[in-house]
């Protein structure tokens, strides 16, 4: 099994010329214009109804966009609607905090099977990730964390934040049943469930090796 990394998102997305010259920036312009490309591209996408059920609350940081638009695309691939606000409820005001964004936000979550969490070095200065995340979990949702190591790296472990570490990580590997990719919920590498079994309240158990790691 193996974690998601941050190159393997990068690889995942086709990147525009105009992306390769912002991605030569480390700077306030650089990372808006990136943050910018990437919402447009998504926003080309239908908003959800208030109603619509998702299976994925994706919890994030707004610097992260780019790389969000790659996870969603990766997780969507594997057949599961995820949320992401800005592209579903692009009228919100994610750099603020208000009780309008708040209250759509409450409601996406209470639509959503689960909450995960994408983590990144970037998640521990967001505003919103641990008020979603306490709000989550305190209305009883399932919720797990999706780190996304800066480097490809063959790992089954998650090294993190402590708090997050209450919650079970999520990786990509092998299904040896099924022959194909399948995302699993884990406490430890060898304490696992599905992630299909996990969203129906399943927790974690030991387990065998379920197979061969995936690379990007």
């Amino acid at each position: 099994m193996a974690l998601i990394t941050i190159p393997q998102l990068d690889r995942t997305r086709p990147e525009t010329p105009l992306e390769k010259w912002a991605s030569q920036f480390d700077d306030v312009i650089g990372h808006a214009f990136r943050r910018v490309t990437a919402q447009r591209q998504l926003l080309k996408e239908a908003m959800a109804p208030l109603d619509w059920q998702f299976d994925i609350f994706l919890s994030h940081s707004y610097r992260d966009a780019v790389r969000v638009r790659a996870l969603k695309g990766l997780i969507e691939e594997l057949g599961y609607s995820v949320y992401v606000d800005w592209v579903e409820d692009d009228e919100l005001n994610r750099q603020g905090v208000d009780a309008a964004t708040a209250a759509r936000l409450r409601q996406r979550i209470h639509m959503s099977r689960c909450l995960l969490v994408h983590v990144t070095p970037n998640t521990s200065v967001s505003r919103w990730v641990p008020w979603e995340l306490g709000f989550a979990d305190g209305a009883g949702k399932q919720v797990g964390i999706l780190p996304t190591p800066e480097r490809d790296v063959k790992t089954d472990r998650y090294e993190g934040e402590e708090y997050l570490k209450l919650y079970p990580y999520i990786d990509l590997a092998e299904d040896t049943e099924a022959g194909e990719p399948t995302l699993w919920a884990n406490s430890a590498p060898d304490i696992y469930v599905s992630f299909d079994r996990w969203l129906n309240g399943q927790a974690p158990h030991a387990r065998q090796s379920r197979g061969r790691f995936l690379r990007g």
